[in-house]
């Protein structure tokens, strides 16, 4: 069991003053406390690379997390957001933004596989991750896992 209420109460520990300077983060859980059965490290991992790369392409603005529980595909699933007023994402880039060494440019740190092992380990929980993303706007990061 793992409570996701709980994970995003460390993320908001771990996060909270890396945030650059005129960017507001916060972590907010709809509820108490959010059990689903699930892999703590690995999930953990998931989040932290989430808000990994909104921290590192928001300059302005907000950075937000929360958790709930909706229906999805006729389940009932909890949804994590990771949601940012960055840089975004170019349109033409979307929907290869989950495979294997794709960076948004050239500029960009990392190897470009962090989103293709997020995505790997949100389908091992039989979940979903979906972005939306406006260029220049910022991005949306929704993980859903089976409640």
């Amino acid at each position: 069991r793992v409570d996701i209420c709980e994970l995003l109460d460390e993320l908001s520990h771990i996060f909270q003053h890396k945030a650059q300077k005129g960017v507001s983060f916060s972590v907010e859980c709809k509820f108490d406390q959010l059990e689903i059965f699930a892999d703590r490290k690995r999930l953990f991992q998931v989040l932290t690379n989430l808000v990994s790369n909104s921290i590192k392409f928001t300059t302005g603005g907000y950075i937000k997390v929360t958790a709930d529980i909706e229906e999805f595909d006729g389940m009932r699933m909890v949804a994590v957001t990771v949601e940012d007023t960055g840089m975004g994402i170019p349109k033409e880039k979307l929907d290869s933004i989950f495979e294997r060494f794709v960076k948004l440019n050239d500029l960009s740190e990392g190897t470009g596989l962090g989103l293709t092992i997020c995505n790997s380990i949100v389908q091992k929980h039989k979940g979903t991750i979906e972005v939306k993303s406006s260029y220049g706007a910022g991005s949306k990061f929704i993980v859903r896992i089976p409640a």
